[in-house]
């Protein structure tokens, strides 16, 4: 197996890489509209749960990403989405947080490391917060969109609070279309709530793992994986953090899920991977499958091979044609970050946010999309770029 990849194609240069902090030209988001064009956009503000919901600017290639044009985020609205096996179009709503002014909450149920507040949504039913999430779903009978509440069994959900505001559910993953036609939300949270009783099993970040099969209008809660810390250097993880799911061409599924830390005293944690072969019901315990890495992406192309992108510090592709995915090539590093343990550095050292998305645009070719901070301008200035590259499997 031989990966190639294309030379870089710049879709938007952003602010200076030096005086311009985290969260501004960064988080991009790659879609395959519904016609075959590509739509990306990403952020532009600050990092920040009081920034969700922000509005974002949209890129729009007709030609497989070979050169980008912006468009409006009305021209996006009827384009974004996961194509649905029925012909719908489905795109959730990142929902603006709430100022905690003037509002009476109870004492939370646990308190994170990073100083986010939990509580039951029973005990604030009296906000704007509701046990749903909320969908934008486009088809023939609403051809500009129509906003939908998804019923969400989740038992004992919960809501986070932090900075001043109160978090609203949404997803936190990316909708993924199984061979079978059900769709599924990688999630993750603030805490590890136990789904059987309400109990506190982790007050550090875990996994939840739900799933529709009435394409996207009602969403079970199947698996929740909390965050127990065996060591020292486990406990200022991040916990279970962002992940995604695959389906190996064998039929079984795995994840990968980040543990990467933010804190400066702290070292790389490995991003995980872990397999299940019972249709996601139960899951092996989570391995090491790379020394660090955040919001993992994996796509399985038509030709049997799978690909999985992550990183920071840099950004890295593997590849595996290996059926149940769990031989895998190599990393190949696609950007170098200057960072290393214990040295955080600048923006310009960590060189990418290193979160990536990734589309098939044929049976042995997919499209990817990361952040770059080390791309020169005509002035050699260093510039926050989004950029756009082929992976194509010979």
């Amino acid at each position: 197996m031989h990966i190639k990849l294309s030379e870089p194609v710049v879709i938007a240069m952003g602010p200076e890489t030096e005086k311009t902090g985290w969260g501004p030209y960064q988080f991009p988001e790659l879609i395959q509209t519904k016609d075959g064009r590509l739509l990306c956009n990403f952020n532009v503000g600050e990092d920040s749960v009081t920034a969700y919901g922000n509005a974002r600017p949209y890129f729009i290639s007709s030609d497989l990403g070979r050169t980008w044009q912006e468009i409006s985020p009305k021209e996006a609205a009827c384009l974004q989405g996961v194509l649905l096996p029925n012909g719908d179009v489905l795109h959730y709503r990142e929902l603006p947080s709430i100022p905690l002014e003037g509002l009476t909450l109870p004492q939370p149920v646990c308190t994170s490391p990073k100083g986010f507040a939990i509580y039951s949504m029973e005990d604030v039913a009296h906000t704007p917060c509701n046990k749903t999430w909320e969908f934008i779903r486009i088809n023939a009978e609403n051809p500009q969109g129509i906003t939908e509440q998804a019923v969400v069994h989740w038992p004992h959900m919960f809501v986070s609070a932090a900075k001043g505001v109160l978090i609203r559910p949404f997803p936190r993953g990316r909708i993924r279309v199984a061979p079978d036609g059900t769709l599924w939300m990688p999630d993750y949270c603030a805490a590890g709530i136990d789904p059987k009783d309400g109990s506190v099993a982790s007050n550090q970040y875990s996994v939840y793992l739900l799933k529709s099969k009435d394409f996207g209008h009602t969403w079970e809660l199947v698996h929740f994986l909390p965050y127990i810390p065996k060591t020292e250097k486990e406990a200022v993880s991040e916990g279970y953090n962002e992940n995604d799911i695959g389906f190996a061409p064998d039929g079984s599924l795995f994840r990968l899920i980040r543990t990467h830390v933010i804190y400066k005293e702290s070292a790389f944690c490995p991003m995980l991977i872990s397999h299940s072969a019972d249709g996601g019901n139960t899951w092996s315990q989570p391995e090491d499958f790379d020394f660090t890495g955040v919001w993992p992406t994996i796509l399985t192309l038509k030709c049997g091979v799978t690909l999985a992108t992550y990183g920071r510090p840099g950004l890295f592709l593997r590849a595996t044609d290996d059926p149940a995915c769990r031989r895998w090539d190599a990393p190949m590093e696609l950007i170098h970050s200057n960072r290393v343990p214990n040295e955080p550095g600048s923006t310009v050292n960590v060189a990418t946010c290193s979160y990536t998305d990734m589309v098939m645009l044929d049976d042995r070719t997919a499209g990817l999309i990361y952040s770059d901070f080390t791309v020169k301008d005509e002035n050699g200035k260093l510039r926050k770029s989004i950029l756009f590259r082929t992976i194509s499997v010979e």
